[in-house]
């Protein structure tokens, strides 16, 4: 239900700003649902309710669904399906890199999720790196950023802290 509503406010949204800049506002949108469904992926995974086991997958699969729609929306509209000009600019650029690295580890991460490809469960480990990259994406991309910028990156530190506090307990 939450992801049909995602897509219907983001079409919405799009039709409701459809003179101004659609081609932002349409990244905006697809980012910012992939970064949400992220965060909401590893907060699921990180408190591990007992009635919500299958949430963490779920949220993740619908992550990986909007960062597929941002990254073709920007293959498409800003490089022009040229693969010159999209890896010139992930080489180049801060925020197009981040955005590629996040992209192929949330895909090694669905991939994971399904039992068809066991070996890759190792890349599930790597989903806090991954919230940290997606929301450092996201810091980076206004010119000037704003207070919820500051936001995701220290909830993403947050997280990061949590869940690797865990880890050094358990080893005590």
């Amino acid at each position: 239900m939450l992801f049909v509503l995602s897509f219907v406010y983001s079409a919405f949204m799009l039709y409701k700003n459809y003179y101004f800049d659609i081609l932002a506002e349409l990244y905006f949108y697809t980012g910012i649902f992939a970064l949400g469904f992220c965060f909401l992926s590893l907060f699921f995974a990180l408190f591990k309710f007992k009635k919500c086991k299958k949430l963490p997958r779920l949220f993740g699969i619908f992550a990986f669904i909007w960062a597929l729609l941002h990254f073709l929306a920007y293959f498409i509209f800003s490089k022009h399906l040229s693969f010159k000009k999209l890896f010139y600019s992930i080489f180049s650029y801060g925020i197009e890199f981040s955005g590629f690295l996040s992209f192929v580890l949330m895909f090694f991460m669905l991939l994971a999720s399904f039992s068809f490809f066991k070996r890759l469960k190792f890349s599930l480990k790597f989903g806090y790196v991954l919230l940290f990259l997606v929301s450092l994406h996201y810091f980076l991309s206004p010119k000037l950023p704003q207070l919820s910028h500051y936001f995701f990156i220290f909830l993403a530190f947050l997280f990061i802290i949590l869940r690797y506090a865990r880890v050094l307990k358990r080893k005590s």
